[in-house]
């Protein structure tokens, strides 16, 4: 995301108290009102949290937060997808290297076509350039444990380029997603959108 950001602007206007959202009940349908709305240079965009449940009552859903223009909302799946759960017998480890930090290692042997790991998205947002009170908004609207998942992430991002550990995080490790694969949105209303997923954002062999 970081490369291709494009700069919105520092101008902005949120529905909601001191920037951050009035509620931060997820739904399990993008339809209904949003948390907030932010509009930055004309464009405007909605907050929200989305929360994809597990088969199983036991497992805890996956909470993601979302800022994303209105546009766009009709076009996500309603309802919401169930959240994958990963292996029940994980194939690797995460373990530091020598000089090329940390890595994932293979515990077992892995046949050819086996899933090795399911992660969905704590945030999407486009990759533009946005308020810091955006940014914190975004963080603000995961619970707690989400929350601290996320910040805990790499941030190689000094604080003059990121002033929040939100962006820093997002712009350190946020891959592209497409969010209208059918290009229903007209070209001046098309944006690159990213997720930044809790545990491992790339796998690079």
């Amino acid at each position: 995301m970081g490369e291709e950001q494009t700069s919105r602007g520092q101008d902005s206007s949120v529905d909601g108290q001191d920037g951050l959202p009035s509620s931060t009940s997820p739904r399990r349908s993008p339809s209904g009102p949003p948390l907030s709305t932010w509009s930055i240079d004309g464009r405007s965009y909605n907050l929200f949290t989305l929360s994809l449940t597990a088969a199983d009552p036991k497992d805890e859903p996956a909470p993601i937060s979302c800022l994303i223009n209105p546009l766009l909302v009709p076009f996500l799946p309603s309802p919401l997808p169930s959240r994958q759960q990963p292996p029940k017998d994980p194939s690797f480890a995460i373990l530091p290297t020598p000089n090329k930090g940390a890595g994932m290692f293979a515990t077992r042997s892995i046949p050819a076509g086996e899933l090795i790991v399911v992660e969905h998205p704590a945030l999407i947002l486009p990759s533009s350039k946005f308020p810091d009170a955006v940014y914190e908004a975004l963080g603000a609207a995961l619970p707690e444990k989400r929350r601290q998942e996320m910040v805990n992430m790499a941030d190689c991002r000094g604080r003059e380029e990121c002033p929040t550990v939100v962006e820093g995080v997002v712009r350190t490790n946020a891959l592209v997603l497409e969010l209208d694969p059918e290009g229903r949105l007209g070209e001046e209303e098309r944006e690159i959108y990213g997720g930044r997923v809790s545990c491992i954002n790339r796998i690079q062999s």
